[in-house]
């Protein structure tokens, strides 16, 4: 038996004449689209098929193993495309191209054989076989291409589905199937197919008594053939079908900016696939889908970069895999990926804290770069912008809910992200807690005033920390009776709203004692350090405390160990307030007590009443009067005041304390104080949002707000650095700082000329600089440390322009008073509004486009109903660029009440009422400073004609000086500044700004380079870089390998060298210090890889040097065209590669599909922008003029600021082919509603020519008769074409036709003796009339010789 590929073989040795037909068989209707199915239908009786050496392909497959005998076997097919069916059968292949369309209803197949409608009686009866019951697949439209006694083929549809696919995933497929009722539940056989080479392979066999069965474990977007056969039938019905795809995997984002995104993926796990589709999902701020676009990837490459984003643009993608088969493709489940939308997205929106009458917000954004501000919006209401993460809105009520709203945007108020979260302000808190002690009650007082709301949570434990009872109270008392006498206690007294929100705790200790007896302090400890020499047993209190001091505070000299002292101190003068004298308390020190885990600390009592010496009291008195004092937790005991409360500090389940600072005891209750070193800066933020306090190193803060600049450090830690007393100045010093006994700090706002504020912009961002100078005060003539503090602020430049913060400059809005009469003078006000509804007038300096529109009001302010009756007349309006209406520079906008800018536009009729209203577009004047608007009106009473007539043509500009402003009842009023909006082409500097003021790298500057000082420890871990080389560069990398060895060695990198594998690897050693050296050695064997000579890669180790690898070899898929433009960039014995060195300052070096750069970094930029656009096709000579312009241009410092675009060439294409015309135009038809008529059939055609009627002999016949005539007509056209060869052409003839004599007989003899002379001096053989003697040769010469001798 041949194989397919023989029989093809086979075929093509033969001549086959195919012929089409279309056949309609039945006029069916299909119903859903899914509800139809197309199928290939054969069966052998007795085996026919394999006796006769016999095959079936479909579609180049064999389908010999999908078959059972005696049964009719059937295989859907995919409709609307091409399906190639053979058969080989008793010697003899045939074929065909089915094409099934089923919208159209039409079964086009094209073949040798045309195939039969009808079935043969044998077909009949194998069809019999079928019960009614039983599904035939092709039993519709049903076209049969063989047919004998043993064995038929047809293809036909049905819209009773014999076989049906059910679901599919990329691991399994479920099929179902329509049963035969039986009355014993048979099982049926189900078999899966998978395509091996060239024919079908069986996957699995298995059997079932359900009506569907579920294929698993198999390979993702791969086909299959599901076959089953119903017990109790003569059918096998089979379905081909594709599992579908997996996802694919590693989608990230590679790379992105404001202007595109570069995306990446992996195939899918079986790397089975035909295509990608890419769906770019473009956001809204509420993340709600705006656009989709879908992009079909089909490159070999698994990366996509999209190109051309708009600015505030959020984008995110969603990725599938595509497996095709015929006409049905399959999509795997969508993988998205957030793009860069969640760079600019709002997220962890949340409620960090919360007050009695205010809370703030808190959330993350990845990326600001994108944003220009927040707006935070409450419960509807805006509150305000800020730049920061964080905002604190105050001034509400308490126990309160509220629905926050946080806006990020971008740009000119695009938004971006919206976030919205509920917050709430929390209770007061109780105050006043105490415990009476002769009813056991504890008595507080409510923070809230909301008391139907508050509720009053307490908790009740031991000293050891174990609860003894917590519940939930309304009343402001607690009885607590059942208290153990001369235990201690706990007490936590708290608010709670409407059983949410919980304000802070309050604490109390007390000891449950006899009332009678009352509560005694104890006090012990030495005194120390102390310039008196004083009798600690009779002038000395010592208390004794129940907790040791922990390690941060055993440090007589730290802040907390002051502040603690403090506390004590007040707690212990607060005893003896009701003394019989006035009583002064010092602290003197803090030491461990005998007891374990105990402190005592000791006090020196003085006479409060004589405050100009230190007067002792003895401690005796002291102490009876403590001890008559029965205060809780307090007893005096052998001389010592001992405090019997427990460490509150240690009992705290959960720290309440910030960072940075430290839990202290204080007597009953606990307080937060800031770690040596660091200062509570709580008090001077803005706002103060904080009940604990904000802990700075140093005492370190600053805060860029809207329209100030607020910063601060400590006033002790400069004091403790300079060593003495100090004297600030804050910038220039025009400014002075407020100081206070802990911090010195400022406020300034952004406007450099009040405090002497640095400022720096470049294009994007503004820096605010302050510095604040500390030294030594005059007195000190030895000063050895001096000290800076700087403050920046940076703020996004659209940022500035949004808050209205402009070039330094103040409002001008003036008033003018103009006196009507001897009793009456009227005010005259200009003002500047942002839009024609003249609502909102600026009142701060403003930046805008010269797109914009400005939008000014000059009225009449009468303030009395005595001049209801005058009226407003603008006369002239003028601009300057200054405040003084009188400036040599006049820009005019009005003149005589008429419009002089062809953009200036009355909005309202000037001279009728008491205001006038007009537009004018935003402009530039020379000197590109601030502008100044200025306009002189005039007041005219009732009876005065204010109108003016513009109907001639406008008035050519001119000064304003010239005209008469003296008049009695005129005046100007102006108002500015307005700010040109540096919204212009790159290359330009916004005219307003001053060239001091950019961001501009000095000459000769250069980076300081990176030393062992700035990282002495090195390197945590090791990183390495390899690299291939190929083997032509081994020769010359064994050669120069120790100069590489060296080169590295100085940056502590250690460099091998592998002949064998071919590979270089670079590695950090223990001394690496330098974190970025690992990269410049990384770029260095890459350049020694692709052929770069080692003098010029080792520069790559230098700091202001770079490289640049450019791939070209994937940019041109003609080889010869690659090859071709990769010449074009080298030239002529390399003077174009020379060239482009000499302009950009790099070494270029062009080598198989790669071309190397090295050199500084916008040189760089030059070389790949050349290199590409010579790949693409564009000359680099293009280039390198226009870097040869601008080379000379950079060297004018006058054209370094402004734009060069005119002086820049710009070359256009010159070879752009017209459109070609397509050779055959098709016309548009005229449109008309009605269909086209039907087609005549050909039994139509038949009647009319009255063919039908005739005979099939005769018709026969006939026929036969027009092939003899077509044949005999095509015979005498080859004869003909045979006879052209023997027919001789046509010959010109030689002479040309002479024109007829005249008809009068009159010749013209000097005529005809001219043309004789002239065809004589012609060269056609005759000699010329006077021949001139030709020159005389040597041989000539010769024979006159010897004719001479012979004479």
């Amino acid at each position: 038996m041949l194989s397919f590929a023989g029989i093809i073989k086979k075929m093509n040795s033969l001549e086959f004449s195919f012929m089409f037909f279309i056949l309609v068989p039945h006029t069916i209707s299909f119903g859903r689209c899914d509800d139809i199915s197309f199928s290939v239908c054969w069966m052998s009786k007795n085996d026919a098929l394999e006796r006769q050496n016999g095959n079936i392909w479909l579609n180049d497959t064999s389908l010999k193993s999908i078959r059972k005998v005696g049964k009719v076997t059937s295989l859907t097919v995919h409709p609307a495309v091409e399906n190639k069916l053979t058969l080989q059968y008793g010697g003899s292949v045939q074929s065909w191209t089915l094409t099934i369309t089923p919208r159209t209803k039409f079964t086009k197949i094209r073949g040798r054989q045309k195939p039969l409608e009808h079935p043969t009686n044998a077909t009949k009866g194998f069809l019999d076989l079928l019960s009614p019951a039983e599904v035939f697949a092709c039993e519709n439209g049903t076209l049969f291409f063989h047919q004998d006694e043993n064995f038929f083929l047809a293809v036909g549809h049905t819209v009773r589905l014999p076989i049906k696919l059910e679901s599919r995933s990329p691991s399994m497929l479920l099929v179902y199937w329509v049963e035969k009722s039986l009355a014993i539940r048979d099982s049926h056989t189900v078999t899966l197919y998978r395509t091996e080479l060239d024919s079908y392979s069986t996957l699995s066999l298995d059997s079932t008594v359900h009506n569907h069965y579920r294929f698993t474990a198999l390979d993702s977007c791969s086909p299959y053939v599901a076959c089953v056969e119903i017990a109790g039938t003569h059918s096998l019905a089979c379905l081909t079908a594709i599992t579908d795809p997996d996802v694919p995997k590693d989608f990230e984002v590679t790379s992105w900016n404001s202007s595109s995104i570069s995306l990446a993926w992996d195939c899918p796990e079986n790397r089975k696939f035909s295509l990608f589709l890419l769906t770019a999902l473009y956001l809204n701020g509420t993340d709600h889908i705006t656009e989709e676009v879908s992009l079909w990837h089909e490159e070999d490459s698994f990366a996509f970069t999209l190109s051309d984003l708009q600015p505030c643009r959020r984008v995110k993608f969603g990725l599938q895999t595509v497996c095709q088969a015929g006409m049905e493709s399959r999509y795997s489940k969508m993988v998205l990926n957030d793009g860069n939308s969640a760079h600019s997205s709002i997220w962890a929106l949340r409620q960090t804290s919360s007050g009695p009458d205010n809370y703030t917000l808190s959330w993350e954004v990845r990326n600001t770069s994108s944003i220009s501000m927040f707006r935070v919006y409450h419960d509807g209401v805006l509150q305000g912008t800020t730049l920061m993460t964080s905002y604190a809105v105050g001034g509400l009520q308490s126990c309160q809910q509220y629905q926050a709203k946080v806006e990020a945007l971008c740009g000119d108020s695009v938004l971006m992200s919206s976030r919205t979260v509920t917050a709430h302000t929390g209770p007061r808190g109780v105050s006043e807690l105490w415990y009476r002690s002769n009813d056991s009650t504890a008595l507080w007082v409510p923070g809230t005033v909301q008391p139907s709301a508050v509720a009053f949570l307490y908790e009740l434990s031991s000293e050891n920390g174990t609860t003894i009872q917590s519940s939930r109270v309304t009343d402001t008392e607690l009885r607590l009776p059942g208290l153990e006498e001369g235990k201690s206690y706990i007490l936590d007294v708290w608010e709670e709203c409407d059983g949410q929100w919980e304000s802070e705790r309050s604490h109390l200790c007390f000891e449950r004692v006899n009332s009678s007896l009352g509560a005694l302090v104890r006090a012990a400890g030495p005194a120390q350090d102390l310039d008196l020499q004083l009798d600690f047993s009779s002038m000395g209190l010592t208390m004794v405390v129940p907790w040791s001091l922990p390690e941060d505070l055993q440090d007589d000299a730290s802040e907390p160990r002051t502040k603690m002292g403090k506390i004590f101190k007040d707690k212990l003068q607060e005893l003896l307030k009701d003394f019989d004298q006035p009583v002064r308390v010092e602290l003197a020190t803090f030491e461990p007590a005998e007891e374990p885990d105990k402190t005592e600390i000791l006090f020196v009592p003085f006479d409060g009443s004589r405050t100009e010496e230190d007067v002792p009291l003895p401690a005796e008195d002291l102490l009876d009067y403590i001890h008559s004092l029965n205060a809780t937790n307090i007893t005096v005991t052998d001389g010592l005041i001992h405090w019997e409360g427990h460490d509150v500090c240690a009992s705290l389940k959960h720290t309440l304390c910030p960072r940075n600072s430290l839990c202290i005891n204080t007597l009953g209750s606990f307080a937060c104080v800031c770690q040596h070193g660091y200062y509570d800066v709580s008090t001077v933020i803005e706002p103060p949002v904080a009940s604990y306090p904000i802990c700075n190193e140093k005492g370190l803060f600053s805060q860029c707000l809207d329209k100030l600049m607020t910063g601060g450090i400590a006033k002790p830690y400069l004091t403790s650095y300079i060593g003495g007393k100090v004297d600030v100045r804050l910038n220039d010093g025009r400014c002075s700082v407020n100081e206070t006994e802990m911090f010195i700090r400022f406020r300034t706002s952004r406007k450099s000329s009040e405090c002497g504020t640095e400022r720096r912009i470049n294009k994007t961002h503004i820096e605010f600089q302050n510095t604040l100078t500390v030294t030594l005060t005059k007195e000190q003539t030895i000063s050895r440390r001096d000290l800076k503090v700087v403050w920046r602020c940076v703020y996004p430049r659209h940022y500035v322009r949004n808050a209205q913060v402009s070039v330094d400059l103040e409002w001008l809005s003036s008033i003018s008073l103009v006196e009507f009469n001897s009793s009456l003078q009227l005010s005259l006000t200009m003002s500047l509004y942002s839009d024609e509804s003249y609502t909102y007038s600026y009142r701060d300096a403003i930046a805008l486009g010269l797109e914009d529109t400005l939008f000014f009001q000059v009225a009449l302010q009468t303030n009395n109903s005595f001049a209801s009756d005058v009226l407003l007349q603008v006369e002239s309006c003028w601009a300057t660029e200054s405040t003084d209406p009188q400036d040599t520079v006049q820009g005019v906008l009005l003149q005589d009440g008429c419009p002089v800018d062809n953009t200036f536009h009355w909005l309202s009729v000037n001279g009728l009422t008491q205001r006038s209203r007009f537009s004018i577009q935003m402009f530039t004047m020379p000197k590109g400073l601030p502008l100044y608007i200025h306009c002189l009106a005039n007041i005219c009473g009732h009876d005065t004609d204010c109108t003016k007539n513009c109907t001639n043509q406008l008035r050519t500009k001119r000064s304003v000086s010239q005209m008469d402003r003296k008049r009695k009842q005129a005046a100007v009023v102006s108002a500015g500044p307005v700010v040109v909006n540096s919204r212009v082409k790159s290359g330009v500097r916004p005219s307003n700004l001053d060239e001091s003021e950019l961001l501009t790298v000095p000459d000769g500057w250069k980076e300081p380079a990176f030393t062992k000082d700035d990282n002495p420890r090195g390197l945590l871990e090791e990183s390495s870089f390899a690299t291939l080389f190929p083997k032509y560069r081994e020769a010359y990398l064994k050669e120069c390998w120790p100069l590489v060895e060296k080169a590295l060695g100085e940056g502590h990198i250690k460099a091998s060298l592998d002949l064998i594998e071919g590979s270089i690897t670079v590695c950090t050693t223990k001394k690496t210090f330098d974190p970025y050296a690992i990269i410049r050695a990384r770029d260095l064997i890459k350049l020694l890889a692709r052929s770069v000579p080692f003098e010029q890669a080792v520069r790559i180790l230098q700091d202001d040097i770079a490289c640049d690898i450019i791939k070209i070899g994937t940019l041109v898929r003609n080889r010869e065209r690659f090859v071709k433009r990769r010449q074009r960039l080298i030239g002529p014995k390399g003077s174009t590669l020379k060239a482009l060195e000499l302009l950009t300052n790099c070494y270029v070096m062009v080598q198989g599909n790669t071309v190397s750069a090295l050199g500084p970094y916008n040189g760089l930029k030059e070389v790949r922008k050349v290199v590409m656009d010579t790949m693409k096709n564009i000359h680099p000579i293009y280039n390198i003029k226009t870097l040869m312009i601008k080379r000379e241009l950079s060297k004018d410092p006058d054209l370094r600021v402004q734009s060069w675009e005119r002086f820049l060439p710009k070359f256009r294409h010159k070879n752009l082919a017209k459109r070609k015309e397509p050779k055959k135009k098709s016309v548009k038809k005229e449109y008309t509603p009605f269909p086209p008529s039907q087609p005549e059939s050909k039994v139509d055609k038949e009647l009319a020519t009255g063919e039908f009627f005739l005979r099939e002999s005769v018709k026969k016949r006939k026929k036969m008769e027009e092939i003899k005539v077509k044949q005999a007509e095509a015979l005498t056209k080859k004869q003909e074409e045979r006879n052209k060869a023997f027919i001789p052409p046509k010959e010109k003839p030689l002479m040309k036709k002479t024109t007829k004599a005249p008809v009068d007989g009159k010749l013209d003899i000097a005529a005809i003796k001219d043309k004789v002379k002239k065809a004589k001096t012609k060269k056609l053989g005759a000699p010329p009339v006077n021949p001139a003697p030709p020159p005389s040769t040597t041989t000539d010469r010769k024979k006159k010789t010897k004719t001479k001798n012979k004479g």
